[in-house]
């Protein structure tokens, strides 16, 4: 029986260390976007004008951002709150990681909020 439970948690600290690879590789993407959108593309915005931005935003995030955003937005932290949860369940993971992990997952779920609070309706007007 010892022997099994060894074998269980060797497969727990398995699984909470993929969850958190893969949450920190959607984390990456979502996080290079976000700079490259608020260095790069915002202010050549609004250089352009509100109306040319409008109609890029719209045939962007609404064409190709449909599938990409809610998988990155989505994805990502379903993958922190997978990986905190295993976590918890997983004895052999060092407590000092507690922390870290936890906060993670709650502040994945902040930005979730905080996106669905701040992102306009760009309805395609076609």
């Amino acid at each position: 029986m010892l022997g099994w439970r060894k074998e269980e948690h060797r497969m727990a600290a398995s699984l909470a260390c993929r969850l958190s690879v893969v949450a920190t590789a959607l984390g990456g993407i979502l996080a290079g976007a976000s700079v490259d959108r608020s260095i790069v593309g915002l202010p050549a915005w609004r250089r352009v004008g509100a109306r040319p931005w409008a109609t890029y935003s719209r045939q962007a995030d609404l064409r190709n951002g449909q599938i990409l955003y809610p998988f990155l937005g989505i994805g990502q932290p379903l993958f922190t709150i997978a990986t905190a949860v295993a976590y918890h369940f997983d004895r052999t993971t060092p407590r000092s990681a507690a922390l870290p992990t936890y906060a993670a997952a709650v502040l994945s779920v902040g930005h979730v909020f905080a996106t669905t609070r701040a992102a306009p309706d760009m309805r395609l007007s076609e």
